[in-house]
């Protein structure tokens, strides 16, 4: 410090937060099986915070222990969905983290960012393989996956150049620099969807969304495996793959 009002003059300093550290959302799918929950909510393993519609099905939540969150669809015409609603994010870079599992033969299961009704970002599942999703039909294929196989999953999002910089698969990278499915200028949705016309399960064990930190690595997108963006040494590896 130079100077300030005590000193006669206007202060010569600025602190600006330019950085926006924040957290979207952060859901680990903890105390989502609580008898009673049924009688206010749609389902006694409804997520708090979360719309869910279990017209195809039911959900399936654990009470604090290290199991999935799952989406069990039944039904052929109708869907198990949740969605989470949060701050609008219309600038810079988000990451979305999440790790997942699709049921075998689960071809139609999506997860998806939404810019109010409009999907912005879909992610869905054909032939043991994830796609990226667009309405021209020229859809990206990302990787493959091992049904019933818990696997984790990381975008890089830049919303200024509608653009999804990175994606990584256990902590791979296997997409970059990739256009949105369709235009927006902010998104403001998570969907998770089992699809209409299929049946089986799709599964959780986490879903985090931030935006601002220069580092926030916690190994669990990455599944056991060390990120790309992290340089190996001396045989280094993860020792834990949940989240807190």
């Amino acid at each position: 410090r130079l100077g300030g009002y005590d000193a006669g003059y206007t202060p010569n300093y600025v602190c600006e937060d330019t950085q926006e550290t924040k957290y979207f959302f952060k859901e680990n799918f903890t105390y989502t099986s609580c008898a009673g929950r049924d009688t206010y909510a749609v389902s006694k393993a409804a997520v708090d915070g979360w719309d869910c519609d279990i017209s195809g099905g039911e959900l399936k939540g654990t009470y604090y222990v290290v199991k999935p969150y799952q989406l069990i669809d039944t039904s052929e015409s109708a869907p198990v969905k949740i969605s989470r609603s949060f701050e609008k994010a219309d600038h810079g870079i988000v990451t979305l983290e999440a790790q997942m599992a699709v049921g075998a033969d689960m071809d139609g299961a999506s997860i998806s960012l939404y810019s109010s009704s409009n999907e912005t970002i879909r992610l869905e599942t054909k032939n043991g393989k994830m796609y990226l999703m667009h309405p021209n039909g020229t859809d990206t294929e990302l990787f493959s996956y091992t049904a019933d196989t818990m696997f984790g999953i990381k975008l890089l999002i830049n919303i200024d150049s509608g653009k999804i910089e990175s994606i990584y698969k256990d902590g791979r990278k296997v997409g970059s620099n990739l256009d949105f499915s369709s235009d927006a200028e902010y998104i403001d949705k998570f969907v998770a969807d089992t699809g209409t016309q299929t049946t089986g399960t799709l599964s959780f064990n986490m879903v985090h969304m931030y935006r601002g930190y220069y580092l926030n690595e916690k190994f669990t997108s990455s599944m056991g495996n060390v990120p790309n963006e992290f340089t190996q040494t001396n045989g280094a590896s993860v020792v834990t793959k949940y989240s807190d």
